[in-house]
């Protein structure tokens, strides 16, 4: 192999350089008379996992760090991942609507205070309750 790398560049700088043509059909030229390769080709390994990069926050947005059993999130991404979506964006939904949630019994509460001045009177019996 080592002959004949000398013999390509001993040929390449003897050859005058043509001016037309780029460098890589100069390149072509030096080595078309050594024919042929058949390289083995390496087998293929699996494809990796995308890179993970963090998400770029939306003004407004916080970013934050939980902690979790491990098998506990691999399942759940298993699970985000089947509904076509992503784990940080169904924890999104979550939050909320756990925040909802609070607002909505806050506002039940300034409801029920508001109409603290009615009052029946008297106890209804179980069938007036359950008279339609």
């Amino acid at each position: 192999m080592e002959e004949a790398v000398r013999r390509i560049l001993a040929r390449a700088l003897s050859a005058p350089v043509a001016e037309s043509g780029g460098l890589g059909s100069r390149a072509r030229d030096h080595f078309v008379d050594a024919g042929p390769l058949d390289l083995p080709l390496p087998a293929r390994s699996p494809a990796r996992s995308p890179v993970r990069m963090p998400p770029d926050l939306s003004e407004g947005e916080t970013n934050i760090t939980l902690s979790a059993d491990e098998e506990l999130i691999a399942r759940a991404r298993e699970e985000a991942e089947a509904r076509g979506t992503t784990l940080n964006a169904e924890f999104r939904v979550w939050l909320a609507a756990f925040a909802e949630h609070e607002q909505a019994a806050h506002g039940y509460r300034e409801i029920m205070a508001r109409l603290d001045y009615a009052r029946p009177g008297r106890h209804f019996t179980r069938e007036e309750l359950n008279a339609r």
